[in-house]
C-alpha cells in the first residue's frame, strides 16, 4: 500500500481498493486452478470407466461369437 500511495500517487482509498481487489483476483485465480485439477481427475476417472466398458464389452462379444460356433 505504501508503494502504492508513494511510488504510483494512489491516495489511500484507491491503494485499499487495489488491494483487495489483488487479493480477490488471487482468490479466483486460485479456485480456477483447483477447479481445473477437480475437472481434470473427473475427466480421467471417466475415460478409465470408458476403458472398462469396453474392456467388458468386447469379452462379451467374443464369448457371443465362441458360443455360436
Amino acid at each position: 500500500q505504501r508503494r502504492l500511495k508513494e511510488d504510483l500517487g494512489i491516495d489511500e482509498a484507491a491503494a485499499e481498493t487495489i488491494l483487495h481487489l489483488r487479493k480477490q483476483v488471487l482468490e479466483l485465480q486460485a479456485r480456477v486452478r483447483l477447479l481445473e485439477a477437480e475437472l481434470t481427475a473427473q475427466v480421467a476417472s471417466q475415460q478409465l470407466r470408458l476403458a472398462r466398458y469396453r474392456e467388458v464389452y468386447y469379452e462379451a462379444i467374443w464369448i457371443e461369437l465362441e458360443n455360436q460356433k
